[in-house]
């Protein structure tokens, strides 16, 4: 007898998985899932990481390339370096944002005409954070203003000055012959006539005119066009559009620049002996840079209390970061100018007796060449005249917490002045920082200042 089979039923074979064949596939399945999610895990880690690099490092280029600029052309007047100019007593300071104290619009104060060398080469280069610079009182060879305004928003770090010429010039076109007897100097109706406008150089900026043997700074008061030849005017004049802010100690500088020896005044013979020296005016820059805390979002540098949200953690702590500051005598106001910048050290290489050599280097640590160090050296009076060189070490942070794999300390017993045996000492870049895991690099740069060198001062 043949026997038949039919669908469904008993002894049929059932097609699909028994109940253990599922359970292994979904195991099987789970686990490529797991491997799944976690390469694309693994793969947007690295690529928050590499993107944070890549910012810290250009934030870390950035920072050099401003430093390296602004340091080396430090004390810089063109075509001669402060040192020579100073000591032959050609440099004058007229500017009254340079002469005045804290909020004094007028140079009024006792004994101003006494400043002509108001930038000088015993003017400090910086300040350490040995001292507290939140106070103003501690930043006293600052403009007044300036002091202030950097209290208030200076988060840790040391600070670093620099000023000089900043930028291209422009030639003097014209001939000052006017003798101003209040002053004694040189009038030109309170204008200095130029080929162009430098770059820079604007109302409220200050500039300095040369001839390679004096120098005269001052704030422009507002460039005019001259219809006769199509040159401009410089005008440096005491106020502003006839209103009571002085802007300016006089409308006079020290020497009649392009003066000509068949229009010099019979009263002038001592010049007839003289050459005639073409002038430049350049663009001028007095700028102090420090850490500050920044607000990413509107880009606000905070003041006051502020300061600490940068120090805080907290749901907003990546939105206040610390960032690299600068506070400008053109308009008296600071700005950001790197984010990222955790914080900031500067030691000094000079000459401390005047003798012509080097008495210290920016890596000696007995003692450490700090700011507070070149102050108080010299029995006292101070090394800054014969500072030649800064090492500025930079402290440059990713922006994102969670970038590394594992909290560290930012600062390392290795740097400087450290020992590189556990000694974490209270100057170490990054030493107050907690851990966090944020990937931090450690920037040095080492600048010799054009203007201090030796074969640019005279013997």
């Amino acid at each position: 007898m043949t026997q038949s089979f039919s669908d469904g039923a008993p002894g049929s074979a059932s097609p699909g998985f028994s109940l253990v064949e599922m359970l292994v596939a979904v195991a099987i399945g789970g686990l490529v899932t797991v491997s799944l999610i976690e390469l694309l895990a693994d793969s947007k880690a690295t690529y928050l990481r590499e993107t944070e690099y890549a910012r810290l490092q250009e934030d870390a280029r950035l920072t050099a390339l401003l430093a390296s600029e602004k340091l080396r052309t430090n004390r810089s007047l063109g075509c001669r370096g402060i040192a020579l100019v100073e000591q032959e007593g050609q440099f004058t300071v007229e500017a009254c944002k340079l002469l005045d104290t804290p909020s004094g619009a007028d140079c009024d104060h006792d004994g101003w005409k006494a400043d002509p060398t108001f930038l000088s080469m015993d003017r400090a280069l910086g300040y350490d954070n040995s001292a507290d610079l939140s106070n103003a009182s501690n930043l006293t060879d600052l403009p007044g203003d300036g002091a202030i305004n950097i209290a208030a928003r200076w988060l840790r770090g040391d600070v670093f000055v620099t000023w000089g010429v900043d930028g291209a010039g422009a030639g003097v076109t014209s001939t000052l012959t006017s003798v101003t007897a209040q002053d004694g100097g040189y009038e030109g109706a309170g204008m200095l006539e130029i080929a162009a406008i430098p770059d820079g150089v604007e109302q409220g900026s200050l500039a300095l005119v040369t001839d390679c043997v004096a120098a005269d700074l001052f704030e422009v008061t507002g460039p005019d066009g001259l219809e006769s030849n199509g040159d401009v005017a410089l005008a440096h004049e005491v106020s502003i559009g006839g209103n009571d802010r002085s802007s300016n100690a006089s409308d006079t500088v020290s020497r009649a620049y392009n003066w000509a020896l068949e229009s010099a005044p019979a009263a002038q013979e001592r010049m007839t002996s003289h050459p005639l020296y073409r002038a430049t005016v350049y663009p001028f820059s007095y700028d102090a840079y420090y850490v500050c805390c920044l607000h990413t979002n509107d880009r606000s540098i905070q003041s006051g209390s502020d300061v600490d949200r940068c120090t805080e953690e907290g749901s907003d702590f990546d939105r206040y970061r610390p960032s690299l500051c600068v506070w400008s005598a053109e308009d008296g106001q600071s700005r950001a100018v790197v984010t990222n910048v955790a914080d900031l050290r500067v030691t000094y290489t000079g000459d401390e007796d005047g003798d012509g050599e080097l008495d210290f280097h920016a890596d000696d640590t007995a003692p450490t060449p700090t700011a507070a160090w070149v102050s108080s050296a010299n029995g006292g009076r101070g090394a800054w005249a014969g500072v030649r060189a800064a090492a500025l070490e930079v402290l440059v942070a990713t922006g994102r917490d969670n970038v590394g794999t594992a909290s560290k300390l930012p600062a390392s017993d290795a740097w400087p002045p450290g020992t590189g045996e556990g000694v974490m000492a209270g100057d170490t870049l990054g030493a107050d920082l907690p851990a966090d895991k944020r990937l931090y690099r450690r920037l040095v740069v080492n600048v010799a200042m054009r203007a201090r060198t030796p074969w640019y001062i005279a013997p």
